[in-house]
C-alpha cells in the first residue's frame, strides 16, 4: 500500500491587471478547477500576494519598483498534476497570459510591483532578450 499525501491548501488564482476577457476566462478555468478566483487591480500594487490571498500579513518587504505594465497570475495551492491541468485548461481556452507564478515562501512578501517586474526580466530572458 503506497502513501499518498495530500494537499489539502486550498486552490486560489489571483490576478493582477486582467482586462474584461481574460478576467472571464479565467474565472471560467477557476470554476472548473474548484479553485477561487482573486482580482486585483493597479490599485493593489504595494500589497504583497500573502495579503491579497487572504494570509494576516502586516508588512510588505519591498522597495519601490516601476510599475507593472502587463497583466500576470499567481497560482496558490496547486500541486504539479493540478497546475499542469490548469495550465492545459488556460491554454485550451485561449487565455493567454505570458507572466505567471506560483506562489512561494520567497516571493509571498514581494510586492505585486516587485513580483511583476521579476516575471517581466525573466520572461524576456526566456524569450531571448536581455534580462535587465
Amino acid at each position: 500500500m503506497k502513501a499518498r499525501i495530500q494537499n489539502n491548501t486550498p486552490k486560489k488564482i489571483l490576478g493582477f491587471m486582467l482586462n474584461d476577457e481574460q478576467t472571464e476566462l479565467l474565472q471560467g478555468v477557476c470554476a472548473e478547477l474548484k479553485a477561487e478566483f482573486i482580482k486585483t487591480g493597479r490599485e493593489d500594487v504595494g500589497h504583497s500576494p500573502a495579503e491579497l490571498l487572504g494570509e494576516k500579513v502586516s508588512v510588505c518587504t519591498d522597495e519601490s519598483y516601476p510599475e507593472p505594465k502587463e497583466p500576470l497570475i499567481m497560482l496558490a495551492g496547486f500541486d504539479r498534476k493540478s497546475l499542469d491541468t490548469a495550465l492545459d485548461l488556460m491554454k485550451a481556452v485561449g487565455l493567454r497570459i505570458p507572466l505567471k507564478a506560483i506562489y512561494t515562501p520567497h516571493n509571498r512578501l514581494w510586492s505585486l510591483a516587485h513580483l511583476a517586474n521579476e516575471l517581466s526580466a525573466e520572461h524576456k530572458a526566456m524569450q531571448g532578450g536581455d534580462a535587465k
